[in-house]
């Protein structure tokens, strides 16, 4: 059985982790790097790229462990999930990208949504550079 790769991307509050938890597979994001042993998430931006590095680390291990495996996080950008087309290519795994974009809401109402705080002009920002067409 082939091993498949999901990648759920969209804005904050749009509903991408709902769709990777309805999915019931291992999951990775990097916002789980985040919460602390307590199980409080407290972000720090000054840790976000250690935070996408460990994401991609645990997402090559549950690949190559042959686990399918949903990758839930914005992915703006074409460049955000390269290392990820690329990491499906090299193990031969099926690749699915999901795109919930913003579940039809304003950027309000995904900055009263989310769970992390994020505030309606980093939303308002993310929506002007998001790539629907990712394939390019």
């Amino acid at each position: 059985m082939t091993t498949t790769l999901y990648l759920i991307r969209g804005l904050p509050g749009s509903g991408k982790s709902t769709v990777a938890y309805e999915m019931m597979v291992s999951d990775t994001t990097a916002d789980a790097f985040f919460i602390d042993r307590d199980g409080v998430y407290r972000f720090d931006s000054s840790k976000l790229k250690a935070a996408h590095a460990w994401c991609l680390q645990e997402t090559t291990r549950h690949i190559s462990e042959g686990r399918t495996t949903v990758v839930h996080n914005t992915f703006t950008q074409r460049w955000e999930m390269e290392p990820y087309i690329q990491l499906a290519e090299r193990a031969g795994a099926r690749l699915v990208v999901v795109s919930v974009f913003d579940g039809g809401l304003t950027d309000e109402e995904l900055a009263e949504r989310n769970s992390h705080g994020v505030p309606v002009e980093a939303i308002a920002r993310m929506r002007e550079r998001f790539e629907h067409d990712w394939r390019k």
